[in-house]
């Protein structure tokens, strides 16, 4: 299991290392002046501080997590959501978490640049993933919850069951005994 994740990274990066990088450098550039860019290790930031890029923090971690939300809000709330629109929940999800990883990747070099390499490498790297995961899954979540586009016939734009009152039902139900 932990070979086939570890190769599943190792082929996703190889995939998207390059757009990647160059997603960051354009980000980087309004912030940061010209960045310097090594393509061969992924190597990006400036004279001052710069980062390698490995498969690791490819954003691999962040769509798995992000499909794995999904799966389970999709099932727990099935009779909730219209489908097939609830489907497009995965490819919002998984493009939304990784341009958040490139956001992630900038910002890391900024922080790098502009408040310390120390704070960038040891503290933000690892946080800014959680709460980037946390952001977009739990963001998108919220949304599709209150948009009728998603929301199954009967089901309220705050993502509960629309209820009728108890007193209600029992006048419209001829067969109630009173």
């Amino acid at each position: 299991g932990l070979w086939i994740a570890d190769r599943g990274t190792t082929v996703f990066w190889d995939m998207t290392a390059g757009f990647t990088t160059q997603l960051v450098a354009w980000m980087l550039a309004p912030f940061a002046g010209a960045p310097v860019v090594r393509p061969a290790p992924h190597q990006i930031g400036t004279l001052y501080f710069s980062v390698n890029i490995y498969a690791p923090c490819s954003g691999w971690q962040g769509i798995l997590l992000i499909t794995t939300l999904f799966a389970g809000y999709l099932w727990w709330f099935r009779r909730m959501l219209r489908f097939p629109q609830a489907w497009l929940l995965f490819p919002v999800g998984i493009l939304l978490i990784y341009l958040a990883n490139a956001v992630r990747i900038t910002a890391l070099i900024l922080v790098g640049i502009w408040i310390s390499p120390q704070i960038a490498v040891d503290g933000f790297h690892s946080q800014a993933g959680w709460v980037a995961f946390l952001v977009v899954g739990l963001g998108i979540v919220w949304t599709a919850s209150r948009m009728p586009f998603f929301l199954a016939a009967g089901a309220s734009d705050h993502g509960l069951p629309t209820a009728t009152p108890a007193g209600a039902a029992v006048a419209a139900d001829p067969a109630v005994e009173r």
